[in-house]
């Protein structure tokens, strides 16, 4: 969900010669991400900052260490490691833009980002108010596929809470708004995400939504939601242990932000699945701590407490 500028573009830019407002101005980015190779006798060093454009503040900074001989695992390492620490970032200093701006100046992007945030609170008020910001968001925007496919993720967590007065009717509109992101948009991993969703979640059909899943990753492989509902489509299968490593792998791509509650369920849930019930509650556990009011927690924790005797807790 970030436009990135092409590798080409900042050939024989350095950060040395120009800070990132600089940077920022003359690449007409918001955001710059700088780094510092070096080599050490058997040891790669990759020291990596986030900065904004507009004041040049730093948002996130990490430093990678690597054997000289695995440069190609490496790479893949850093892409996921950036792909962690730049997405909250990024999305929390873009929704302190958004909430600073007066409401008859909101674009279709900032509408979304509100709805994002008020969404991953799971509170009824502000779930309802995240659901008219992305109505307006695709009234303001037909062809922009980021509230279409926030859309159909919305409407999903209303059936998941038990918040929809009109069920069946909200599962057309998961089907509807995935679909519609799509074909906007054929490389929103989102969109195909949710298609994934509808099928696993809604339809109970975890087979049909597999291609799904690939297709998203296929677009954006550090997709951390598109893993973790690939994790609950596996779980509901019975495929355990490629449940956890998937869960896993979402988890390791959004280990920060405000989603990080539902990744660790998706793993608390994948662990149900391989029979471990006493690793899926501690991980149920917390992410109950986190979002008390997450129905589909609770009724994962209690298949996993039952086995275990813990009948009261259940």
């Amino acid at each position: 969900e970030l436009a990135v500028i092409a590798r080409s573009a900042t050939l024989g830019w350095s950060p040395r010669r120009h800070d990132p407002r600089t940077l920022g101005r003359m690449l007409g980015a918001r955001y710059v991400l700088t780094g510092r190779l070096r080599r050490r006798p058997g040891c790669l060093r990759l020291d990596l900052d986030l900065h904004e454009a507009e004041d040049g503040a730093r948002l996130w900074s990490e430093r990678f260490d690597a054997p000289d001989s695995g440069i190609f695992a490496m790479q893949e390492a850093i892409a996921a490691r950036i792909a962690a620490g730049l997405v909250p970032g990024i999305e929390a200093a873009e929704l302190a833009r958004a909430l600073r701006q007066r409401p008859e100046s909101l674009t279709a992007y900032d509408l979304t980002l509100r709805a994002m945030h008020a969404m991953t609170a799971l509170e009824p008020a502000s779930f309802a108010d995240a659901g008219r910001d992305l109505m307006q968001a695709i009234a303001a925007d037909p062809t922009f596929a980021m509230p279409l496919a926030r859309a159909a993720q919305w409407h999903s967590m209303a059936l998941g809470q038990g918040w929809s007065a009109a069920p069946d009717a909200a599962v057309a509109e998961v089907e509807d708004k995935a679909a519609r992101a799509i074909m906007l948009d054929p490389s929103n991993a989102l969109g195909h995400a949710m298609a994934g969703r509808y099928w696993s979640y809604h339809r109970r059909d975890p087979l049909r939504a597999l291609p799904h899943f690939d297709r998203a990753l296929a677009a954006n492989p550090s997709h951390a939601m598109a893993w973790t509902w690939r994790a609950a489509a596996l779980a509901f299968l019975g495929r355990g242990p490629e449940a956890v490593d998937s869960a896993e792998r979402g988890l390791a791509l959004s280990p920060r932000g405000r989603e990080c509650y539902y990744f660790r369920y998706a793993l608390g849930l994948a662990l149900w699945a391989q029979g471990d019930n006493q690793q899926a509650a501690r991980w149920l556990g917390r992410t109950l701590r986190e979002r008390p009011g997450f129905s589909a927690a609770c009724r994962v924790l209690i298949g996993a407490l039952v086995p275990m005797g813990r009948l009261s807790e259940a």
